[in-house]
C-alpha cells in the first residue's frame, strides 16, 4: 500500500492543520510504511529460503525414522534373544 504523501498531505490541511504539520505528518506515515513493508522480491527470496529450509528438514526426519526404526528392530533383536 503505497501513500501518496502529497494527497495525505492536502487531506490533512483541509481538516484546518498547517502545512507544515500535515506535511510532516504525511511523510511519517509514508516512512513508516515504507519500513514495515515487505516488496515482492522480498517475499520471493523468504519463499526460497523456507523451502531450503523445509527441504532439509524432511532430509533430516527421513534420517531420524530410520535410525529409530533401527534402534526398534535392535531392542526387539536383544529382547527376543532374552526371552
Amino acid at each position: 500500500m503505497a501513500t501518496d504523501t502529497i494527497t495525505l498531505a492536502e487531506q490533512l490541511e483541509s481538516t484546518g492543520l498547517e502545512p507544515k504539520q500535515a506535511k510532516g505528518i504525511a511523510r511519517a506515515i509514508h516512512d513508516h510504511q515504507t519500513e514495515h513493508l515487505a516488496t515482492k522480491a522480498d517475499l520471493l527470496a523468504l519463499k526460497t529460503e523456507l523451502r531450503a529450509e523445509l527441504a532439509e528438514f524432511r532430509a533430516e526426519l527421513r534420517f531420524h525414522r530410520w535410525t529409530l526404526a533401527l534402534i526398534v528392530a535392535l531392542v526387539l533383536a536383544v529382547l527376543g534373544k532374552v526371552w
